[in-house]
């Protein structure tokens, strides 16, 4: 009966670190149902998603850098300029880091929600507050988006809607 009740203490135990959400001091992690792992902000509700997804044609920025310059770059080096991040702590990072920002900007090109992915048995080397300075640095970024046009929507209006970007940190195009 003891080993029945420590099996059974032991199987919830594992189901439950499964499917298990964990707190830091500013994210909830979630690990998926694929078994990527999520983090979102604390106490913010991502309210976005009631506007309805959007999918634009961005082709009028292929081959131009600015959308990727502006949007992700700019925002990540003022946070190497302002030595959030030293050269060393991005040297440091190049070498190993897989987390992904999820950006979401409505039909204004405001960033209104940002939060993490990680892959599937991946780990990240960003510390809590590290991550936090990230969100804060691009949450509110205004991406230009004069020359998108809208394909698409789910609610079908097309002046109301959200659409995610997810990227990493742009190693390549950062100066430190």
């Amino acid at each position: 009966m003891k080993n029945l009740f420590t099996t059974l203490l032991l199987l919830i135990g594992c189901t439950t670190s499964l499917t298990a959400q964990t707190d830091t001091k500013h994210f909830t992690c979630q690990i998926s149902e694929t078994g990527s792992t999520y983090f979102f902000p604390k106490q913010e509700t991502n309210e976005i998603l009631k506007k309805g997804e959007g999918l634009l044609d961005l082709s009028a920025y292929h081959g131009n850098l600015n959308w990727h310059q502006d949007n992700e770059v700019k925002p990540f080096q003022e946070l190497i300029n302002n030595r959030t991040f030293t050269k060393q702590r991005m040297q440091e990072l190049e070498k190993g880091e897989n987390i992904r920002i999820k950006s979401y900007f409505d039909e204004t090109g405001i960033v209104k929600y940002v939060c993490f992915w990680l892959p599937k048995g991946k780990k990240t080397l960003l510390t809590d507050e590290e991550m936090y300075a990230i969100y804060k640095q691009y949450k509110g970024v205004k991406y230009d988006i004069s020359k998108a046009k809208v394909i698409k929507t789910e609610t079908g209006l097309k002046n109301r809607f959200y659409v995610p970007i997810l990227f990493g940190i742009p190693f390549v195009d950062l100066k430190y």
